[in-house]
């Protein structure tokens, strides 16, 4: 439950923890972004044709 005190907000513990692990990534989401990254990364290099820092 959230209740507003002089411009905060206070959390109960059980929320607090829900919280914490709801804005940790997973492993497997973790590894997919990996994945995109690295594919992006390749599609940029063939498809740019030059020798910039970037490619």
């Amino acid at each position: 439950m959230l209740t507003a005190a002089a411009g905060q907000a206070e959390v109960e513990p059980r929320d607090a923890e829900w919280i914490e692990v709801r804005t940790e990534p997973s492993e497997q989401g973790r590894q997919a972004a990996l994945r995109l990254q690295a594919a992006i990364e390749r599609a940029l290099s063939r498809d740019c044709g030059c020798d910039c820092p970037e490619a």
